[in-house]
């Protein structure tokens, strides 16, 4: 399941209305059910995981308006999970009100993820909204791609971030210097943009911390990215799929709970999971 919320917010207390919280106040809240969030989705726990993402949203609602405005990818990240987690139970009118809020009320813009997450026809409308604004700032923003200059600017710029802000930064068990050393070629030698964001994923990986994790704005990039609209569990040491969340796949392709995961494109599950998926997953947990 992609639904991840990426979080990475520095703030300043302020004094607030008695019944008004800071953004500090609400990433305190945050923090510790973002995680939870996310296993509850693994887990295919989706009345956890509406309950706990409902209670974040009357959290956000409490935050001053221009507060709201500032941080509203948040909301809209928060609308999305909602949404998701509500379609899979089949609260199909309740999901199109919750992405559509994420949609026109906080911005949501990410037409890939929800493409995949969001297979029900009801929501076709809102998507095609998506899939034009998207059209439309490619139009309007040409993607050059980065120099030499520019992947050592952005490596460097993650691991200043990381080496001075990082609140676990003394509980890393390797030398970060060597590392941002080691990795210098390795951008270079990159033969195209999505080859370097691959690799900064890499690098930003080793920190093991789930708010901490490189993302792209860069639609053109999307074309190589795509996710199985299915959740899997490692049970006794197999893949087993415990959720499909697309009926075409369930009705045509006869994907169902309880079969297990052999081989993917070819390449043993395990073995997969060890060489595409485990070096680029910021979770602290990798099962």
């Amino acid at each position: 399941m992609g639904v991840i919320l990426l979080l990475n917010v520095v703030c300043g207390m302020s004094v607030m209305a008695q019944d008004e919280i800071s953004i500090g106040e609400f990433i305190e809240h945050l923090s510790p059910l973002a995680p939870t969030i996310q296993e509850d989705f693994d887990k295919g726990d989706f009345q956890s995981v509406e309950k706990t993402t409902n209670e974040l949203l009357s959290l956000f609602a409490r935050m001053p308006k221009n507060v709201q405005e500032e941080y509203k990818q948040i909301g809209g990240e928060l609308y999305f999970a909602l949404a998701v987690c509500l379609s899979a139970q089949n609260k199909i009118v309740e999901a199109v009100n919750a992405f559509e809020k994420a949609v026109k009320d906080f911005g949501f813009n990410d037409y890939s993820r929800a493409r995949n997450e969001l297979a029900d026809e009801s929501f076709s409308d809102l998507l095609g909204i998506l899939r034009n604004r998207n059209r439309q700032e490619n139009q309007e923003n040409i993607e050059i791609p980065l120099s030499d200059v520019g992947k050592i600017f952005g490596l460097s710029k993650c691991w200043s971030e990381a080496k001075y802000n990082f609140v676990y930064f003394d509980r890393l068990t390797f030398d970060w210097d060597s590392l941002y050393r080691a990795t210098i070629p390795i951008v270079l030698a990159t033969e195209n943009d999505f080859e370097y964001f691959r690799e900064m994923q890499r690098f930003v990986a080793t920190l093991r911390d789930g708010h901490t994790i490189v993302g792209w704005n860069r639609r053109d990039l999307w074309d190589n990215w795509a996710t199985i609209p299915v959740i899997t569990r490692l049970i006794d040491g197999k893949m087993i799929v415990t959720e499909v969340l697309n009926d075409e796949l369930r009705e045509l392709q006869g994907i169902k709970r309880g079969l297990e995961v052999v081989s993917i494109n070819g390449i043993d599950a395990h073995e997969h999971v060890s060489t595409n998926i485990n070096p680029f997953c910021n979770l602290s947990s990798r099962k």
